[in-house]
């Protein structure tokens, strides 16, 4: 008779597959299942910008959390490379950010401590006024789809069990646990602890413990550009919209928020323009670059835009993890460790009070940076 998993992972997304990652490599045995193909939701669709961060300087849980996660993604990055001989197109490539002034973000990158200094001008860039621009030498960049297909193939060789194309249907309880879940062609799977990590499609599970969070899908579209020959380097970001120049010399122009668009994942010409318009007007040279892909993806929002990550009480082996709207990539370190730290029920790097499925919203809360 097969062994019964330690944990069992619903959900392909970035959450999934570095909870699942961290978990092997403390030693457990892990089934992931995930209702299509790994990696091919909103954690594939997104530009993988990561702010710094000053971890000891931190000022905030949430801030405490980005910043933790930027720390240890060249550490994470070199591991994966290293075991899996697939690269993940990580590189701190600096980023200039444009806020209005005054504005108190820059009190929170000054107490963390992170590198930065405005700047007035830049050969490539039309400063959008009557904004400032903060240059980031530490922002970095990581190419999604490979990120994914890296923690994938570490995850198999760590003895991870993925399987695709399979949809949960229900969870079946006994007592205050959870002792598997039911798959919608008539299979079942059996377990010691769960995690759902299921993005936008986490919602129906949840209700059936009686717990709602308002989790919902929230479309963001993305256009690239071929623009070798504009030679920009660095991410630029203004309020929720953002450049990010691959290496390969494309350039990613993002991002649009429609909560009213629910699962409906197609490219819109309205959008397609407005971004386009967007980045044109802030490097005049895109103006003369073909746009040659659109796509969208279905980012998991909560209603304060801040990850839950916690047990679903009354049931002590369920685990959930999951909001993290724009910021699933940028916060994945982190997020598996919490998990980590919570299945193995040992004292947790975060408080985790502070992403409980209960919290309350934080109150007058800014990050110091939008994802």
């Amino acid at each position: 008779m097969a062994k019964q998993p330690d944990v069992v992972i619903i959900g392909g997304g970035v959450i999934g597959l570095i909870s699942a990652w961290m978990l092997a490599k403390e030693g457990l045995h892990v089934h992931l299942l995930e209702r299509g193909e790994v990696g091919k939701e909103s954690s594939w669709a997104g530009a993988g910008i990561i702010p710094p961060g000053k971890f000891e300087q931190a000022r905030n849980p949430f801030d405490r959390f980005r910043s933790w996660s930027s720390e240890q993604f060249p550490h994470l990055v070199k591991e994966l490379e290293n075991h899996t001989g697939l690269g993940c197109d990580y590189h701190v490539c600096g980023g200039i950010e444009f806020i209005d002034s005054p504005d108190p973000v820059v009190s929170l990158w000054q107490a963390e401590k992170i590198e930065f200094q405005e700047v007035h001008n830049h050969p490539k860039i039309k400063f959008p006024a009557p904004r400032r621009g903060y240059y980031f030498p530490q922002m970095a960049q990581i190419r999604n789809p490979r990120y994914l297909k890296a923690l994938q193939q570490s995850c198999t060789q760590h003895g991870v069990n993925i399987e695709t194309k399979a949809a949960v249907s229900g969870f079946q309880v006994s007592g205050n646990r959870v002792t598997g879940v039911d798959l919608a062609n008539g299979k079942q799977i059996e377990g010691q602890n769960f995690v759902l990590a299921a993005g936008p499609w986490s919602e129906p599970f949840l209700q059936q413990f009686g717990v709602k969070l308002n989790i919902d899908p929230v479309r963001g579209q993305i256009v690239q550009f071929a623009a070798q020959s504009v030679g920009l380097k660095e991410i630029l970001i203004v309020d929720k919209c953002y450049l990010v120049p691959r290496a390969s010399g494309e350039i990613l122009a993002g991002s649009t928020e429609e909560p009213e668009a629910g699962f409906q994942k197609e490219n819109t010409q309205m959008a397609i323009e407005s971004l386009r318009e967007f980045a044109e007007g802030l490097v005049p040279e895109l103006r003369s670059c073909p746009v040659i892909k659109t796509w969208a993806g279905l980012r998991p929002g909560s209603p304060d835009g801040l990850p839950y990550i916690g047990k679903v009480e009354p049931y002590q082996n369920l685990i959930f993890a999951g909001g993290h709207f724009r910021a699933g990539i940028q916060l994945s370190p982190a997020t598996g460790r919490l998990v980590c730290d919570l299945v193995l029920d040992r004292p947790a790097l975060f408080n985790p009070k502070d992403f409980a499925l209960d919290r309350e919203p934080p109150r007058d809360f800014q990050a110091s940076f939008r994802s």
